[in-house]
């Protein structure tokens, strides 16, 4: 990252996710409700973006949950199978079941290194996004059709499965990619390392310039310690 600030590089970093998150949903649109003729998925990629954008840049990653909630629900409206059920129910439960991911901004702070520094410790945190993410949609969507807690809270389970696999899946392999981390942090720890890596170098240089001076001053003495 040469040239470029902090901020711009977040710029481009969170559109850049976006941008691809929401390409990806667009495809799983389109592509799910043909495996699977009676799905009507909530979401399919956007927690993976959430939590990705959650990670990387703490709370200034919160920009993603409505921008994410939305594409996920209009490209659900415009082309899935069943767009009768892409009402403004579901785009609110879709938007108010994304809250829960802002947990991960407790883990910042109480991990050092991040909850995805550990893949064990990652995949408890995974799992417990997911379960309050669709918990919240679950309820949220029952309150909103009037329907049943258990009701809303199975259907959202059933037409989330695919959201849930390809969070996990994202996860691990983002996770062995080096992305779950804050950037800001990352960069700072990594600034340190240099600069103690030159300080080392540094003073290494340093010291056998000063042998070398010694022994070219006093050839002599140089002979005698190496006896």
């Amino acid at each position: 990252m040469v040239n470029i600030s902090i901020k711009k590089y977040m710029i481009i970093d969170l559109i850049a996710m976006m941008t691809v998150g929401l390409i990806v949903e667009l495809i799983a649109m389109l592509v799910v409700p043909q495996v699977i003729p009676k799905s009507k998925p909530m979401f399919v990629v956007s927690l993976v973006i959430i939590m990705l954008a959650l990670t990387r840049w703490d709370w200034k990653g919160i920009i993603t949950i409505p921008i994410m909630a939305v594409g996920a629900w209009l490209f659900g409206k415009l082309l899935g199978r069943h767009s009768e059920y892409y009402g403004y129910e579901y785009f609110l439960s879709i938007l108010i079941g994304f809250l829960p991911s802002l947990i991960i901004l407790i883990f910042n702070r109480k991990m050092k290194g991040g909850p995805f520094r550990d893949y064990i410790v990652g995949i408890g945190v995974t799992f417990l996004v997911l379960i309050l993410v669709f918990l919240t949609e679950g309820i949220t969507y029952a309150l909103f059709t009037k329907s049943s807690l258990i009701g809303g809270v199975v259907f959202v389970m059933v037409q989330g499965l695919p959201g849930i696999l390809i969070t996990l899946l994202f996860m691990l392999v983002l996770r062995h990619q080096g992305m779950y981390v804050d950037v800001k942090k990352d960069l700072v720890s990594k600034a340190k390392e240099r600069e103690m890596e030159k300080k080392y170098y540094s003073q290494y240089v340093n010291d056998v310039i000063i042998k070398n001076d010694k022994a070219t001053a006093d050839p002599e003495e140089s002979d005698n310690s190496s006896k």
